[in-house]
């Protein structure tokens, strides 16, 4: 559920008109949202100059490693 609904204590009507009922609705601004997110190997790899640069790179440097 996204919302959390819970009746108030009644209270009177602000205003001096014909209106019988009302609903108000209330943000509790004390609410605190924490989001996450995982930044993987590949993520960073992209982040730091593409994941096909960073793959290039690192490809390239086995060969030459592994050539002699």
């Amino acid at each position: 559920m996204i919302f959390n609904v819970e009746a108030g204590t009644p209270r009177l009507y602000d205003f001096d008109d014909d209106v019988h009922v009302a609903i108000t609705y209330e943000l509790d601004r004390d609410l605190t949202i924490v989001r996450r997110q995982v930044f993987g190997i590949l993520d960073f790899l992209g982040a730091i100059g593409g994941l096909s640069g960073a793959l290039r790179g690192l490809f390239g440097k086995l060969i030459v490693i592994f050539q002699f």
